[in-house]
């Protein structure tokens, strides 16, 4: 073979296959990424609804050990009465309550108090039609599965204990939700919940 044929460059086939080998590689550095990536978002999301189920559970928990006497005790809105801030004759009336897929706290405070006195916002208080005062309202999670509306449950005292309706036969309270913002796409719902014994409930 002459030297001109050992130094000519390289064929057209062996060109289509180099660039077929990087094509197929930079596919596969694609598809991995990718992967990686929805992967990573899966478990930040799963992250926040763990978070948000968490912190509204814990809030809750929080409150109804503390409260005084329960106003309304319905499967999907709980009313009470605690005293959250411990500065106060008056107690507080709290009520949390399901408004489509969100769980929302609501507060108001005693007639008199600094909180109650204070000028309405439109993003956070509201006219309470059952007191006729200013009802401070929070959202503590706007993930809730619409089939999950009924998260409260009520016991009695008895061994084992028994469902109740009535607010005075109260000792046990079950909070039990899912929470998903996007049922058609991963992560999975997560599910979260706990039982309530109030400490100072006034005896009827």
């Amino acid at each position: 073979m002459s030297e001109a044929s050992s130094k000519k460059g390289i064929s057209l086939v062996e060109l289509i296959v180099v660039i077929g080998l990087i094509a197929t590689v930079s596919l596969a550095i694609a598809v991995v990424a990718s992967t990686g990536y929805k992967n990573y978002q899966t478990d930040m999301q799963s992250l926040v609804l763990q978070s948000d189920a968490q912190t509204t559970i814990n809030k809750m928990e929080e409150e109804l050990r503390e409260l005084t006497e329960i106003e309304t005790a319905e499967p999907n809105q709980i009313v009470f009465y605690a005293n959250i801030k411990k500065d106060t004759a008056a107690p507080e009336r709290i009520r949390y309550f399901v408004d489509g897929t969100s769980i929302k706290r609501g507060v108001t405070y005693p007639e008199g108090s600094p909180e109650g006195s204070a000028a309405p916002s439109e993003e956070t208080e509201k006219l309470s039609a059952d007191t006729g005062q200013t009802e401070q309202i929070t959202t503590l999670t706007n993930y809730l599965i619409p089939a999950d509306s009924e998260i409260f449950t009520y016991y009695n005292s008895q061994n084992p204990p028994q469902v109740v309706t009535s607010t005075t036969a109260i000792a046990l309270i079950e909070i039990k939700f899912s929470l998903d913002d996007n049922p058609n796409k991963d992560p999975n719902a997560y599910s979260i919940n706990t039982c309530i014994q109030p400490r100072n409930q006034k005896s009827n």
